[in-house]
């Protein structure tokens, strides 16, 4: 079946939603007869149940636990990686504040940034600094580093950062993989049962 017919054969208020969706799942939903029918399938499948819901935040538990910094990744860089993932748990029903974020950026950053911790953390209280805040400060340190002397390798930051996108690509291909194979385990175990002895002539 073409694109062409494929797409004929969807009635037109569920052209919007089908947009986001990719062709494998698309096919899987091609049945369901408006968009509120959609949208409740792929809730139930993909994103509406508690079992997918946990798995998702465990994997992002996990990837959050072991983010440090790389030594030639800006401050930017490094607090928009932690904060993309914290964001991503408390949309999955983590209860992440910003206390956790500032914490963790500050237990992870890379040795030149140790005696600004120490200061960051003997003159504010880290319990209500913002995590913006804490970046703003951090990124006025690392410009005084850089006019300092201490630079970066061009070639250097390219293939870090090239590097980076490839694992950041990774994880999320295993995260989804995750989040897929729970949505596939409940939905396996909304199916009756049958058993050989219950059926008679």
């Amino acid at each position: 079946m073409s694109d062409e017919n494929t797409a004929s054969k969807v009635p037109k208020s569920n052209t919007t939603l089908f947009q986001a969706i990719d062709r494998h799942v698309f096919e899987q939903i091609l049945d369901r007869s408006n968009a509120k029918a959609v949208w409740e399938s792929l809730k139930r499948k993909y994103g509406g149940n508690d079992k997918v819901k946990k798995a998702t935040r465990n994997s992002l538990s996990r990837e959050f636990e072991l983010l440090e910094m790389n030594k030639i990744e800006t401050v930017d860089d490094y607090c928009g990686r932690v904060t993309t993932i914290s964001n991503k748990m408390r949309s999955n029903g983590a209860d992440i504040k910003d206390t956790m974020i500032v914490e963790k950026i500050l237990r992870t950053l890379t040795e030149k940034f140790t005696y600004i911790v120490v200061t960051i953390e003997e003159s504010h209280n880290i319990e209500e600094m913002s995590v913006n805040e804490l970046q703003s400060t951090l990124a006025l340190h690392e410009k005084k580093f850089k006019r300092g002397g201490v630079k970066e390798e061009p070639d250097q930051v390219l293939k870090w950062r090239a590097d980076l996108s490839k694992r950041l690509a990774e994880e999320e291909e295993t995260i989804r993989g995750e989040v897929v194979a729970a949505a596939e385990v409940e939905e396996d175990s909304t199916k009756p049962m049958w058993n050989a002895s219950s059926v008679t002539n």
